[in-house]
């Protein structure tokens, strides 16, 4: 660039001089590449207007900015037309980059530039209206965004741009998709699609049609999108090669089969892709690892696409995975910190206008509600999400919002479980394996807990092992754990050492487990042992702490060699004999440990390096 710029080939001797010699001038780690010290910037250009002239200095940034466009740094050719009070130029450089380059860029910097773009009568204002509406669409505010895009699409239209028109309407079922009107963002896929000129545009538009139909759970129009993108796929970018993954675990998902969703994940590194997608497949990882109750993983990646959401400006997606968040956080014990995340984001305008993002949130309310014990506060909630949203629209949230409005209700004394089962049934033909097992699962803890002890053993003998072929180990864990006897029924019930060690696994991630070791080492003592092995492999040190002192007085040769393999195996837990007291954190026992002792603060502090 500096070569193209000075028309010499020597730039890069007088930048390496220039940085060797500490002249405001910093090599930035990228081979051949520098930086001025800004204040050394604004003195140069200064120098360039005094010493060449308004014009020469103009000329230059003209030449930059296309010199920038061309090595792709179109975000910093717009800044610089802008600064040149060139606005058509910008808006043109903004029009070859299309919606994936203005789907990159932080919500600041497209502020920044429509704040300096022309004004609508101006011929070039169509592509801004598509920077306004983008704005908008980060903000949740779809119908400002929709009718943005509308007018840009009568601009292209009127002087036959069918670039612009295609980048439009591509940009209008994306706003469609994210109101929650799939059925208008499918005729916008297709209507874009038509315009469509390159094999890169045709994949892009066919992997929304596929993620419109995959939200309507129309499984067979969405693998037909996707094999008709695999087709042109030769062409695509590496950024909707991941997108395209994304999208198929995101379906193996919503189809129920959560090991295949993580298996099709792409990696967590995605670089090239937008912020959007980037946000979203990070968001679907977060949900795959929480299915499988994998607590630390799914925090670590929901709080990544939280981080990439925000930063861009996506305000919706943030939402979205907030709520996540607080479901997590009452699956970990923390019940009141995630019932107060999911509340406050339910304030946000984007939920407050999208139904179906609504039934999303109060489901989640009403489900730490009901898992909390307050069943009477959880109805409330959980009424309004399964009211909110028709099968039509979205049979997913609409039947798996039905299923737990029927369980709260059956706690509550009021239904049966052929409601349930017929829940179940429906969800079944639909393709949805998660909630079908999940509304069985219901109806055998239902029956178990109501008298009906034989039909609830048969139905948790159906249903429990091919949850856990599939994956659903949160579930199982949320809803088995707290229940002790079904826990224990459940695990006997499973037809190999495999599923029942998965299933084991999956309890010791439980916040409450020591009081399930507690009841299988008084009922069900051969359990006792795998169920302190487990502990060991998946369960946080206070409450395998919890679990050691509850079996550690038992005489039971089994149970005393797995207390040993699980001290040996985490050696970090802090474990003596005698009552625990688990509110207290590790770090506080080390310090009564101490004081106990007869330490001062200071030999404290010394030892465990605190102030």
């Amino acid at each position: 660039l500096a070569n193209r710029l000075a028309g010499t080939d020597a730039a890069h001797r007088y930048l390496a001089h220039l940085a060797a010699n500490r002249v405001f001038t910093f090599a930035t780690g990228e081979e051949g590449a520098y930086r001025y010290h800004n204040l050394f910037r604004d003195f140069l250009r200064q120098q360039c207007l005094r010493e060449e002239g308004e014009p020469a200095f103009r000329r230059l940034q003209h030449e930059t900015a296309a010199a920038l466009e061309d090595v792709g740094e179109t975000d910093m050719a717009v800044e610089l037309y802008l600064n040149a009070n060139q606005p058509r130029d910008a808006l043109e450089v903004v029009a070859r980059g299309g919606e994936a380059g203005l789907e990159g860029l932080p919500s600041e910097r497209l502020r920044s530039w429509l704040e300096r773009m022309p004004t609508e009568s101006d011929a070039a204002a169509p592509w801004a209206r598509l920077i306004a509406a983008q704005l908008r669409s980060r903000d949740g505010d779809y119908r400002e965004a929709l009718r943005e895009i509308d007018r840009a699409v009568s601009a292209f239209e009127g002087s036959s741009d069918e670039w612009g028109l295609y980048h439009a309407l591509s940009m209008k079922e994306c706003a469609l998709f994210w109101q929650g009107d799939t059925a208008e963002a499918l005729r916008a896929c297709e209507a874009a699609l038509a315009h469509a000129r390159t094999d890169q545009q045709k994949t892009h538009t066919l992997l929304s049609l596929g993620s419109a139909a995959l939200d309507m759970r129309r499984w067979e129009e969405a693998e037909a999108a996707f094999a008709a993108a695999d087709a042109v796929a030769d062409s695509a970018t590496p950024a909707e090669q991941i997108r395209a993954r994304g999208l198929r675990a995101h379906g193996a998902y919503y189809r129920g089969d959560f090991r295949a969703a993580r298996a099709a994940l792409p990696a967590p590194e995605l670089a090239g892709t937008s912020g959007s997608v980037r946000a979203t497949i990070l968001n679907t990882g977060g949900i795959v690892e929480l299915g499988l109750a994998d607590y630390a993983q799914a925090l670590a990646l929901f709080e990544q696409a939280r981080t990439v959401a925000e930063r861009c400006g996506y305000t919706l997606i943030a939402d979205m995975v907030n709520v996540n968040i607080g479901l997590l956080r009452g699956a970990q014990g923390s019940v009141e910190e995630g019932l107060a995340i999911v509340r406050k984001t339910m304030e946000g305008t984007a939920f407050m206008e999208e139904p179906t993002l609504m039934a999303f949130g109060l489901s989640h309310e009403a489900t730490l509600l009901r898992r909390a014990g307050d069943l009477e506060a959880a109805l409330g909630p959980a009424t309004k999400a399964a009211e909110g949203v028709a099968f039509e629209r979205d049979p997913y949230i609409a039947l798996n919002s039905q299923a737990n409005l029927l369980f709260l209700r059956a706690l509550l004394g009021g239904q049966d479980t052929a409601q349930l089962l017929a829940v179940s049934e429906r969800a079944s033909d639909a393709g949805l394996s998660f909630v079908a097992l999940k509304a069985q699962l219901y109806a055998a803890i239902v029956a178990a807990t109501s008298g009906d002890g034989d039909l609830g053993a048969e139905l948790l003998r159906d249903c429990v092992p091919r949850q856990l072929q599939l994956g659903h180990l949160h579930l199982l864990t949320q809803e088995l754990c707290p229940r002790p006897a079904l826990a224990a029924l459940a695990l006997e019930s499973a037809p190999s050492q495999d599923l029942t060690q998965r299933l084991m696994g999956a309890l010791a991630s439980h916040w409450c487990y020591a009081a399930l070791v507690e009841s299988l080492v008084a009922g069900n003592p051969e359990l006792a042992a795998p169920a302190v092995r487990a502990a060991a492999e998946r369960a946080s040190d206070e409450v395998l702490t919890h679990v050691l002192a509850l079996t550690q007085s038992i005489r039971n040769g089994a149970l005393a060699r797995a207390v040993e393999a699980a001290l040996q195996g985490r050696p970090g837990v802090s474990f003596v004999a005698g009552p625990v007291f688990p509110e207290l954190t590790k770090r506080e026992r080390q310090v009564l440990g101490l004081m106990a002792e007869g330490k001062r603060n200071q030999d404290i502090a010394d030892e465990l390096f605190l102030s």
